[in-house]
């Protein structure tokens, strides 16, 4: 009941897979991650894996993801520490089971 009175209104206009068609998924956006695709690698490589075991994927953590933006210095009055930990679980694609398994807090 909550939902269909105060979310649905708002929520029910906006249609994400239109950002995505329009907006993300083009040559502009695409030219942009080929063009920096060695500094991505280069910092996930860097950064990621702190928390390996031996025989593991490398991953990245929420906190291997925060010591990128603390050693570049852009942690301020304006992005604080807890945004970061947003940004990656919205990052993050959404896992069925999240109880048994550690998944979601593995980026790939």
């Amino acid at each position: 009941m909550m939902y269909e009175r105060n979310l649905f209104p708002y929520f029910g206009k906006q249609n994400p897979q239109a950002f995505r068609d329009n907006r993300y998924w083009n040559e502009e956006v695409d030219n942009i991650y080929k063009s920096h695709l060695q500094l991505f690698e280069y910092l996930y490589k860097t950064y990621g894996g702190t928390h390996m075991k031996p025989g593991d994927q490398l991953f990245m953590t929420t906190d291997e993801l925060e010591s990128i933006f603390a050693d570049s210095e852009l942690i301020n009055d304006s992005l604080v520490s807890r945004d970061i930990a947003v940004f990656y679980s919205l990052s993050m694609m959404t896992q069925v089971d999240e109880i048994n398994k550690d998944r979601h807090l593995r980026m790939r």
